[in-house]
């Protein structure tokens, strides 16, 4: 109660989260990207890496490059602290998108069926390549390219 006695009086006074932030996690509202972390934790847990990284690509498409470059800010609201140390969630996440490349079925998102329409992405930075996953995930056929470059073309 001590660390969040505010949040905790709000729930049982009234039922709802004050948090001041967009999710109830707060380590879910420091993911830049929000991603359901206890979630793929406790698959993880049970030993279900590739359902883990299914959970993670939901709202991150590379989640084991991400694992290795993110200054991982959920860590510092991650609620364990309060007792112990935070849960390692970076090597967590990269431990899981590592395992499920080695199971030697990696997970493969689901594509809608051909829509018939095309998407020009424009960079292929981190915001160009997650704009066209999501549109080929969509069903769009995708031309991405970066500075003269084609680098992807389905």
């Amino acid at each position: 109660i001590r660390g969040f006695r505010e949040d905790y009086e709000e729930h049982v006074l009234h039922g709802r989260c004050i948090s001041g932030l967009s999710h109830p996690v707060p380590c879910v509202s420091a993911c830049p990207a929000h991603v359901d972390i206890p979630g793929y934790v406790a698959l993880i847990n049970e030993g279900r890496c590739a359902d883990a990284i299914k959970l993670i690509r939901k709202d991150n498409p590379f989640p084991v490059c991400c694992a290795y470059i993110c200054e991982h800010p959920c860590e510092n609201r991650c609620r364990r602290k309060m007792v112990e140390e935070p849960i390692s969630i970076a090597f967590l996440k990269a431990f899981a998108g590592d395992m499920d490349l080695a199971s030697g079925n990696p997970y493969k998102a689901d594509i809608a069926p051909d829509t018939g329409k095309k998407v020009a992405v424009i960079g292929g930075g981190p915001a160009g390549l997650t704009a066209a996953v999501y549109a080929r995930r969509a069903g769009k056929t995708v031309l991405l390219l970066e500075k003269d470059i084609l680098l992807f073309q389905h």
